[in-house]
């Protein structure tokens, strides 16, 4: 992977020997001397359209610059805009990745699944470069017996396919062992959704236990007081702490009509 720190440094060095300015650098690149200052601390890295004009104001190669050779032919390629493009492999993407456009990333990525198999650790380093609709597609042709070895890609995945995979798994097991990871990326709203469904064909409490931290007061406060009314207090015990007492404490006078209390 490109090593941002080095490659300020680099920058800096050259900068310096040249004896110019940040400021020069900047004005002659057409952005501010604090985006030549955050390249220098390593804490950026230029965009790929300015590379090639930066290597020559430095008066150093694109290969120096960057400190790394294996990327930068597809680099220099993707600044001519030269058509048929590949990548062959996610280690040869991620090194390009962090200073290439959004665009290009999902051709070369998109490009590159097609023609190889990607094990899940693999989509994983490739998430943060990806649309969260283009890594769930990806996702899609990932083999797992466990949908919680997710997890590692979860925050990049689009929430309607997340919903859609916890659907199928409680539909199919009536619980949510299997997707417990994904619970805490989707709406507490969608949750509550799929565990009313659940509870149509599964009415025992424990089976929502595991997800009550996530789900919407309100619904749980209903299936507590829904359960207490068939005397079922002691089923609903664990998911007390998760309901305003306030609340459930109006509902079940409600409910029993203790007007006395």
């Amino acid at each position: 992977m490109l090593d941002m720190i080095k490659i300020g440094k680099i920058i800096s060095d050259q900068r310096r020997r040249l004896n110019l300015t940040q400021m020069e650098v900047a004005d002659k690149l057409g952005v501010t001397f604090q985006a030549v200052s955050s390249w220098e601390r390593g804490q950026t890295m230029p965009d790929i359209t300015k590379l090639d004009e930066l290597s020559k104001i430095l008066n150093i190669s694109i290969d120096e610059l960057l400190n790394n050779k294996n990327g930068t032919n597809i680099i220099q390629r993707i600044i001519k805009n030269e058509e048929d493009i590949n990548v062959e492999s996610v280690d040869e993407f991620i090194e390009i990745a962090p200073i290439i456009k959004p665009e290009s990333s999902e051709i070369l990525a998109k490009q590159m699944v097609e023609k190889k198999d990607i094990s899940l650790k693999e989509l994983a380093s490739l998430a943060p470069y990806l649309s969260e609709e283009t890594l769930s597609e990806f996702a899609k042709n990932i083999s797992t017996n466990n949908l919680n070895e997710l997890a590692s890609i979860a925050p990049y995945l689009a929430e309607d396919y997340l919903v859609e995979l916890i659907e199928k798994s409680v539909t199919e097991t009536n619980s949510f062992d299997k997707i417990m990871s994904l619970i805490p990326y989707i709406d507490s709203e969608k949750l509550d959704k799929i565990v009313l469904k659940v509870r149509e064909n599964n009415s025992a409490v424990d089976v929502i236990i595991p997800v009550a931290p996530f789900m919407e007061e309100e619904t749980l406060t209903k299936i507590v007081v829904g359960e207490i009314e068939k005397g079922n207090f002691g089923d609903v015990v664990a998911l007390i702490p998760y309901v305003e007492s306030d609340d459930l404490n109006r509902l079940i006078k409600e409910r029993f009509s203790f007007k006395g209390m």
